[in-house]
């Protein structure tokens, strides 16, 4: 079982093998034209080990049940040329309406919010991040639970989110893990997240 710590360290691990990817990949890019076309790809992480760590993992500041809307036009990271050495990636922006806010910023139900899919293409140059057994939750009609922080502005000029979890609701209200080790009732899973909130 995944303790918090260990949990943790992974998130934080993937994300420092991510960030030194795509600063060793795509440093030095102006974001104009290449010559060949790039590919880089970052192996992710998801929580796998129980409903219960899952809705207790810190970093989540706010946990929400949302409809994904639209997947918007890839754009880089920063609307700016990156300098070199400075880390450049591509994401998607994929809009989503908030149906139930389970965890923090109540002011987000019933509005939309912008979550950045990492991963995307733009001309001849392509990101990749392969968060291993995660279902492709957020395509336009799905239901989804997000777990995420508030949105920020990350100089590109959107205020938007990159989410830490995302799990797909089926059509009988369960939250299910990627690899199918789990499966829980929405309303079951309310309660773990109220309970690790409290």
């Amino acid at each position: 079982m995944f303790s918090n710590r260990t949990a943790t360290a992974a998130f934080a691990v993937v994300g420092l093998v991510g960030t030194l990817v795509g600063m060793f990949v795509l440093a030095g890019n102006e974001m104009g034209p290449a010559a060949p076309s790039r590919v880089t790809w970052v192996d992710g992480y998801e929580l796998n080990d129980s409903p219960a760590a899952a809705a207790s993992f810190p970093g989540n500041e706010i946990v929400v049940v949302a409809d994904v809307v639209e997947e918007l036009s890839a754009r880089w990271n920063s609307s700016e040329p990156a300098e070199p050495g400075a880390p450049a990636f591509i994401f998607t922006p994929v809009r989503v309406r908030v149906v139930e806010v389970l965890r923090g910023a109540p002011r987000l139900q019933g509005g939309e919010i912008v979550i950045r899919r990492l991963g995307g293409r733009i001309g001849d140059q392509e990101f990749i991040f392969d968060p291993g057994l995660v279902p492709p939750g957020l395509e336009p009609g799905n239901r989804v639970l997000i777990f995420l922080g508030e949105q920020r502005d990350l100089g590109d000029g959107l205020d938007s989110s990159t989410p830490n979890m995302v799990y797909i609701i089926d059509t009988d209200g369960n939250v299910e893990s990627a690899d199918g080790r789990w499966s829980v009732d929405l309303g079951a899973f309310r309660e773990l997240v109220k309970a690790a909130t409290e």
